[in-house]
């Protein structure tokens, strides 16, 4: 999801796959096209956060996909500053960065 390509657009892009090998582009998500983000699953749930745009600008923002849909989170107390080019990893239900 997401990402630049050899023509150095950032993206937005979503693609699926079952067996690995061949990729399908299911989506353009509503979120910026931007490397440097994190994608994480959580009870079924995928979440993408952060990133760069293509403009250098770094995002804070959150976005959960249902395998149908796609909404933007608005985390509300000590949701960590803009960034991009981070970890994230889940423990115990929980969305560490």
């Amino acid at each position: 999801m997401g990402g630049d390509d050899s023509s150095t657009e950032f993206r937005n892009w979503v693609h699926e796959s079952t067996d690995l090998i061949t990729w399908t582009q299911i989506d353009s998500a509503p979120w910026s096209g931007r490397r440097g983000h994190q994608g994480i699953v959580v009870k079924n749930k995928l979440y993408i956060m952060g990133g760069a745009e293509g403009s250098g600008v770094y995002q804070n923002d959150l976005w959960e996909y249902d395998g149908h849909n796609w909404g933007e989170l608005k985390p509300q107390h000590d949701w960590p500053a803009a960034r991009a080019m981070f970890s994230a990893f889940v423990t115990d239900g929980q969305i560490n960065i």
